[in-house]
């Protein structure tokens, strides 16, 4: 919808593999069907490293002009913007970013790739998107974009966002963050309060429960500085657009409603890969709308499942059974924390349609 606002056609795609033969065939019916490529680095199936590889493959193989390609990764470190580089990769965008980052990106190498092949079209991949005066695709981490032809409609009202303390409104007023407490499981409650018999268990908790239970309070505390939902930072995102921001919020209670089952599933199946491309999506729809909890904790789990699934590999490489590596307490812990931290979000967003 950044794509559609800055008047852009957008294809999309949803991994890389795809990405790469939509790309193919729009090139191969017109080699400057696309103009730029936003290309989302951590997709299933192959990654926005290996599609980019590809597709400088099969540009060198067939003649074809260099696409622009603008990574998209949640990592800003000096190795991750390496790692683009060399995979062919021309610029990168760290999310969240903003409507006047991804503007002023799509403007510099839109510049470039006129001079380079005139009249030809962009491309950008996170999503495949597609201009209106040109070609572009996009995978839901990629997309291709063009030139603009129409002004997409600015005449949706704002929602209103309601938080414990009152109602904030979208946008008009200050920008300000809502924070909440953000109370832990019923046992840990239960330690806070001193015993066992409140914790709701009926019976005495388990060591194994009450251990969980500790560490689901620890990771808790972690968050407690973290805003529910920071206006101020989606407002900066989003230009203080009133449109885009409320649907960015409608977008993430819809994607989001299923993530505490799937989340649930994918850890008590020790299926570490869908736990890992699950947390990987709620963290970048969460870090938009500016919700800080879900974003962070989210990163956290990430990072634990991508550990997780690399033990996966070498397991199986050592001829053992994927499912000997368990996940461990701390992660069995973030893996709650997001469940509490998504039912609060959603109980903040529920007022805006």
């Amino acid at each position: 919808n950044m794509l559609q606002m800055l008047q852009h056609q957008v294809t999309s795609a949803e991994n890389g593999q795809i990405a790469v033969k939509k790309l193919t065939e729009l090139r191969t019916e017109t080699e400057q069907a696309v103009n730029l490529i936003l290309m989302d680095c951590d997709m299933p199936v192959m990654d926005g490293w290996e599609a980019t590889a590809e597709i400088r493959r099969i540009e060198k193989e067939r003649g074809w002009s260099r696409i622009p390609i603008i990574a998209i990764t949640a990592y800003a470190s000096s190795e991750s913007q390496a790692r683009c580089f060399d995979a062919g990769m021309d610029d990168y965008l760290t999310k969240p970013y903003s409507l006047a980052s991804l503007r002023q990106k799509i403007a510099v190498h839109f510049s470039e790739h006129s001079a380079a092949a005139p009249g030809s079209p962009a491309i950008a991949t996170p999503p495949l998107a597609r201009s209106d005066t040109g070609g572009s695709v996009k995978t839901n981490g990629s997309s291709f974009v063009s030139p603009p032809l129409h002004t997409p409609p600015r005449s949706q009202k704002p929602s209103s966002l309601r938080s414990p303390e009152g109602a904030l409104v979208l946008p008009p007023g200050p920008a300000l963050a809502v924070a909440a407490p953000l109370p832990g499981p019923a046992a840990a409650a239960a330690l806070e309060e001193g015993g066992e018999e409140g914790a709701g268990f009926g019976t005495a908790p388990s060591a194994d429960e009450l251990e969980l239970a500790a560490e689901v309070a620890k990771v808790n505390l972690e968050l407690e500085s973290k805003a529910v939902v920071n206006m101020q930072q989606m407002q900066a995102i989003f230009g203080g657009n009133k449109q885009l921001m409320s649907h960015a919020v409608t977008m993430f209670i819809t994607s989001s409603k299923e993530v505490p089952e799937q989340i649930t599933l994918a850890l008590a199946t020790h299926n570490f890969e869908k736990l890992h491309r699950t947390v990987h999506q709620c963290k970048g729809s969460a870090g938009y709308i500016g919700a800080e909890r879900v974003a962070t904790i989210s990163l956290t789990l990430q990072t634990a499942a991508r550990e997780l699934q690399q033990q996966q590999a070498a397991a199986i490489a050592a001829e053992e059974e994927a499912g000997s590596v368990v996940a461990p307490l701390h992660v069995r812990a973030q893996v709650h924390v997001l469940i509490r931290c998504l039912a609060e979000l959603l109980a903040e967003l529920d007022s805006v349609k």
